[in-house]
C-alpha cells in the first residue's frame, strides 16, 4: 500500500485557487460546448478568488505586520507584472491595440478586459485598514451588516428590476458595477474575517451536502426568475451564493479530501493554482482566434486547454526582476510557516491571492 504524502499546512488554498480558475474560465466557455448553459460557474470562481485574496492576505499579514507602504508596492507588483507581461504580448500579436494614451491606460494601469485586476486593488487599501485595525468579531458583524445594506439600498433604489442584474454586468452598468464591487469587497472581507477567526475550521463530509445543495438553490433561484419569482427579489440569489463560499471552504479543510488531493492530484492542483491569474489573463484571449471556432466538440476543449495552459507556463516564467540572489540561511519552523503564508496572500494567486 502506498504511504500518505504530506499536506501542506495551506493545501486547501491551492485547492480552492484551482478549482476558482476553472469555474472563471469554464463561465466564458458557452461557445465551446454543444449546450451552451454548460459554460457556467462564474460567480462561484469569481467570490472564491476574492475570499482565498482576503485569506491569504491577513495570513501574510499576521506573519509579518508589514507597513502599508511596502506592503501595497508588493502586492501592486504581483498583479502588475503579469498584466505587463500579458498586455504586451497581446500588442505585440494584434490583438490589442494602442494608438491613444486612453488605450494605453486602459490596457496596462485600469484593464477594463481584466475586470478582476483593478476591481481587487482598489479593496487593498480598505482591506488593510480592516486587518490592521479590526480586532473583534462584532466589527465584523457591522461591517457585513453595513455591506449588506449598501447592496440591498442600491439595489432597491436605482435597478431597473425587470431582468436579472446581478451577475450580468452588460445590464445597466452603472448600477450593476458598483453592486459587483461591494459583493466582492465583501467576500473579500469574508476571506481576512475566515482567517482570522476559523483558520483552525476543520470540515465535515456533510459539508459536500451543504455545498451541492448551495449550487443547486443558486441554479433553480436564477432558473425561476421570470417566470415564477420576481426580479424584483432577485438579489437573495446572493444568499446560495455565499452559501456555496462558505462550504467550499469548510469541505476544502476535509482532511480526507485534503490527502486525496495530496496523494493524486497534488501535481495539477500545483499548477493551476500556480498559473491562476495567466490563465484569467490569457484565456480570452486564445477564445477570439478564429481556428479554435473551427474545431468541433470536444476537440476544442481539449486544444483550448491545452493553448491555456502551454500560455500561462511561459508568461509564469517570465519575470521583469532581476533574480534574487540565494543565501543559504535555514529557517526556523515558523519562518517557513510565515513565509509560506505571504507567497499564498498574492492576488494573482499565485495567487489569486
Amino acid at each position: 500500500m502506498t504511504a500518505n504524502r504530506p499536506v501542506h499546512p495551506t493545501a486547501y488554498l491551492d485547492l480552492l485557487r484551482a478549482v476558482a480558475i476553472v469555474l472563471v474560465v469554464n463561465s466564458h466557455l458557452d461557445e465551446l460546448y454543444p449546450i451552451p448553459q454548460l459554460g457556467t460557474g462564474g460567480v462561484f470562481g469569481n467570490e472564491l478568488f476574492f475570499f482565498i485574496s482576503g485569506y491569504g492576505l491577513y495570513l501574510g499579514y499576521q506573519a509579518s505586520r508589514e507597513a502599508i507602504g511596502g506592503w501595497l508596492r508588493r502586492r501592486l507588483t504581483r498583479v502588475y507584472e503579469p498584466l505587463f507581461i500579458v498586455a504586451t504580448f497581446l500588442v505585440l500579436v494584434g490583438d490589442a491595440h494602442i494608438r491613444t494614451f486612453s488605450d494605453f491606460f486602459f490596457l496596462y494601469i485600469i484593464p477594463l478586459q481584466f475586470w478582476f485586476l483593478p476591481t481587487i486593488v482598489g479593496c487593498y487599501i480598505p482591506i488593510y485598514f480592516i486587518m490592521a485595525k479590526m480586532e473583534t468579531k462584532r466589527a465584523y458583524a457591522c461591517l457585513f451588516g453595513a455591506l449588506a445594506l449598501a447592496y440591498i439600498l442600491l439595489f432597491a433604489i436605482f435597478a431597473e428590476k425587470t431582468s436579472w442584474l446581478t451577475e450580468h454586468y452588460d445590464v445597466q452598468t452603472e448600477v450593476t458595477l458598483p453592486l459587483r464591487i461591494i459583493f466582492y469587497f465583501g467576500t473579500m472581507a469574508m476571506g481576512v474575517y475566515a482567517a482570522k477567526f476559523h483558520a483552525d475550521t476543520r470540515g465535515k463530509l456533510s459539508d459536500l451536502l451543504w455545498l451541492l445543495v448551495s449550487i443547486a438553490g443558486f441554479y433553480l433561484f436564477v432558473g425561476s426568475l421570470g417566470r415564477i419569482t420576481p426580479f424584483e427579489i432577485q438579489i437573495i440569489d446572493r444568499i446560495p451564493a455565499l452559501a456555496f463560499l462558505v462550504f467550499a471552504f469548510r469541505f476544502a479543510r476535509y482532511q480526507p479530501l485534503e490527502q486525496f488531493v495530496a496523494n493524486h492530484l497534488a501535481g495539477l492542483v500545483t499548477l493551476l493554482a500556480g498559473t491562476a491569474l495567466q490563465i484569467y489573463l490569457v484565456h480570452d484571449f486564445l477564445l477570439r482566434q478564429e481556428a479554435l471556432k473551427a474545431i468541433s466538440f470536444p476537440a476544442n476543449l481539449i486544444v483550448f486547454s491545452f493553448a491555456t495552459l502551454l500560455l500561462a507556463i511561459l508568461f509564469e516564467k517570465i519575470s521583469l526582476k532581476p533574480p534574487a540572489k540565494v543565501r543559504p540561511v535555514k529557517l526556523a519552523a515558523g519562518e517557513v510557516a510565515a513565509k509560506s503564508a505571504n507567497s499564498n496572500s498574492s492576488v494573482s494567486h499565485r495567487q489569486a491571492s
